[in-house]
């Protein structure tokens, strides 16, 4: 499995250096040469962790939801009154998003939480790793968090099912270009019974402009198609 495992307490400084073209997203990430990130993982629908990323039950209608809108960090603050993304909720559409190689971003109905009338992205490709991704400006330094609500459609093989996690890439110039100042994934999650919610962060650089964050499916065999979910991305910056 390709799962990394994250703490909240601490976060260093990745140090790749790359741009959005020189590392494609749809692409398996190069070894960087230290990472730690603020994210603990995959968690069920109600905050709490299941194991490999599983979750425990299905979430109630409306659970989790602030003045009707998703609060995945559970701070009290609705999650699209901070996020830096657009179109975070999909609420009838997957605009804004880009899809990288030959993966494919459909809306659909699936919604992880009450907030109707909503849906969510689903990333559909016959590949190792596919993604979609975003850019919003990000100015210096920022511990930048990550949240989504993530599903996996198992397929035929449900004993080695398909990954979602979100990559997210520092860049030092405008409009997610120029060189990189390191980017971080959340720990990949292969939950197929609930949503989950995954989830991490990092530091930014002085010299950071700009920010990526990826919707990515992982399959462990580039021959069969596969399918996973994303609703309420939230990508969060604030002061360290």
């Amino acid at each position: 499995m390709l799962s990394k495992r994250f703490n909240l307490g601490w976060a260093v400084l990745l140090l790749a250096s790359c741009s959005l073209d020189e590392r494609a997203l749809n692409s398996q990430p190069g070894p960087v040469d230290s990472g730690a990130t603020g994210g603990s993982g995959a968690t069920d629908g109600n905050g709490t962790g299941g194991e490999d990323g599983g979750a425990s039950g299905e979430r109630a209608s409306g659970e989790g939801l602030v003045d009707g809108c998703a609060d995945l960090d559970t701070d009290g603050v609705p999650d699209c009154d901070v996020t830096l993304v657009e179109n975070a909720t999909f609420a009838s559409g997957v605009e804004h998003w880009t899809v990288l190689g030959d993966a494919r971003l459909t809306w659909e109905t699936e919604n992880a939480l009450g907030d109707l009338p909503s849906g969510s992205a689903k990333l559909s490709a016959k590949q190792i790793r596919a993604s979609a991704y975003q850019c919003a400006p990000l100015d210096g330094y920022k511990l930048v968090i990550a949240y989504a609500s993530a599903l996996v459609d198992a397929g035929a093989d449900s004993e080695d099912p398909p990954e979602a996690e979100l990559e997210v890439t520092f860049f030092q110039g405008d409009d997610c270009s120029g060189a990189s100042d390191g980017y971080f994934e959340t720990p990949p999650s292969a939950a197929t019974d609930a949503w989950v919610t995954i989830q991490a962060g990092n530091l930014s650089k002085d010299t950071t402009r700009s920010v990526s964050v990826a919707l990515v499916g992982v399959s462990a065999d580039a021959t069969a198609e596969f399918d996973v979910y994303f609703d309420n991305v939230m990508l969060k910056a604030q002061d360290p």
